[in-house]
C-alpha cells in the first residue's frame, strides 16, 4: 500500500459490500441507510400508536369530566310540573322519598331499550314501604308520542310534560338519569342507559343519610 493510501485510509474494494440497490457499506460497519429504513419505520409507527392512545384517553376523561352536572351533591331544582295523565308533581312534597328523575324520548334506541327496565324497578319500588319514586320527563317530544309508548311498553309511574325542565337541569342527551335523597339533595347523575339493579343500588344509597358518595356506582353509567 502507498503512503498516500496510508494518509487517507483507504478501505480495499474487498472490504465494501454491495447490496441489491448498489448501495455500498462497509463491512461489520453502519449498515445502509436502505437496511436502516424499516427499522426506523417500525419506531415511527410505535410513536404514532403510542400518540393514539394517549390522544384517546385524554379524551375519553374529557368527556368523563364535562358530563357531570354542577348540581350533583346540590339540592335538586324545585319544580311543580304537569303530568301528562293530568294533575300536577310536585318536587317539594317528596322531600322524604327517593326520587328518579328519568329524561327520555319516545324515539330515543337507548331509552326504548332501559323502558323494560325500569318498568321492572318501579314495579319492586310500588311494594316497598318508602319505595323510590320513579319520574319520566319528556325532553322534546309529543305527548301523543309519548303516550303510544307508554301503552306499548307499560309504565304507570308520572310522566312529566314540562319543556322548561330539561334546561333547568341541563339535560342536553337522553336518556339521562338523576337520584334525588330523602333531603332533595341530587346524589347521583347518569347519561346512559340505566338497569333495575343500579337503580335500586342508587335508591338504596340515597336513602342513607351517612352515605357520602355521589359517584355513580361500579358498572351502572357515568
Amino acid at each position: 500500500m502507498s503512503d498516500l493510501d496510508d494518509h487517507f485510509d483507504v478501505e480495499s474494494p474487498h472490504d465494501l459490500d454491495l447490496d441489491l440497490d448498489g448501495a455500498y457499506s462497509s463491512s461489520g460497519n453502519t449498515p445502509s441507510k436502505r437496511r436502516l429504513a424499516p427499522f426506523v419505520a417500525l419506531a415511527i409507527a410505535v410513536v404514532m400508536i403510542g400518540l393514539f392512545v394517549l390522544l384517546a384517553g385524554s379524551k375519553t376523561r374529557q368527556n368523563a369530566e364535562t358530563s357531570l352536572t354542577p348540581l350533583l351533591g346540590k339540592p335538586a331544582p324545585q319544580f311543580q310540573s304537569p303530568m301528562l295523565a293530568g294533575g300536577t308533581f310536585d318536587l317539594a312534597a317528596q322531600r322524604g322519598n327517593v326520587v328518579i328523575l328519568n329524561f327520555f324520548t319516545s324515539n330515543c334506541v337507548p331509552c326504548i331499550a332501559e323502558q323494560p327496565e325500569l318498568v321492572k324497578f318501579a314495579n319492586a319500588e310500588t311494594v316497598k314501604v318508602g319505595g323510590a319514586k320513579l319520574v319520566s320527563v319528556m325532553f322534546d317530544d309529543s305527548p301523543d308520542a309519548v303516550t303510544k309508548f307508554f301503552t306499548s311498553t307499560g309504565g304507570a309511574w308520572p310522566v312529566l310534560n314540562d319543556k322548561g325542565l330539561p334546561s333547568n337541569y341541563g339535560v342536553a342527551q337522553v336518556p339521562e338519569t338523576f337520584v334525588i335523597d330523602v333531603n332533595g339533595i341530587v346524589k347521583y347523575h347518569t347519561i346512559s342507559q340505566m338497569t333495575a339493579a343500579c337503580l335500586s343500588s342508587m335508591a338504596v344509597s340515597a336513602q342513607d343519610l351517612n352515605s357520602l358518595q355521589f359517584d355513580p356506582l361500579p358498572g351502572c353509567g357515568q
